[in-house]
């Protein structure tokens, strides 16, 4: 039992749970960040729920490049060249991801505005009816929690790990 306890606390051990606690840690903060953009464009700026996503989405990307380089993976990347050609692999993972939450918010804002969904605020009926601005944006969270998923899986490919977060 102790040696149990002891195998299970070692330092082996702790480290990939550090790992994903950090990403974790990041992929929230990540997320309050295009949340929160999305939620001023569309709220102040009064900007279309699309246009707000991809500048929402913009920020979380810078958000997430730095931070995930630093406090998740590690990058070993110093030198210009090699921060360069890290970043553009960066967006490139993201550019997927990106597709992936356009995706998402169109299908999702459209079954919210459709007359059968009852959730819809505005007076039109199909994709011309406006979603509650509450329900829209718990749309935009749970498409956020898809995107965080698949952002971790292509963020293994990005960063060269020099094993000093894991």
């Amino acid at each position: 039992m102790v040696q149990c306890v002891m195998r299970a606390s070692s330092p082996e051990r702790a480290q990939p749970a550090v790992h994903y606690a950090s990403y974790i840690v990041v992929g929230v903060v990540t997320t309050a960040v295009n949340a929160a953009a999305y939620l001023l464009l569309r709220r102040w700026a009064w900007l279309p729920a699309l246009v707000s996503n991809f500048i929402a989405w913009l920020a979380a990307v810078a958000f997430a490049y730095v931070a995930n380089r630093s406090f998740v993976f590690g990058s070993a990347a110093r030198r210009p060249r090699e921060l360069f050609l890290e970043a553009a692999a960066f967006l490139s993972s993201r550019a997927f991801s990106l597709l992936l939450d356009m995706g998402l918010m169109w299908a999702g804002l459209r079954l919210l505005a459709s007359p059968t969904s009852g959730t819809g605020t505005g007076t039109g009926t199909g994709a011309g009816a406006v979603p509650g601005p509450w329900k829209e944006f718990a749309l935009k969270i749970g498409v956020n929690a898809v995107v965080i998923a698949v952002n971790y899986l292509t963020g293994k490919f990005v960063f060269r790990y020099t094993g000093r977060n894991r």
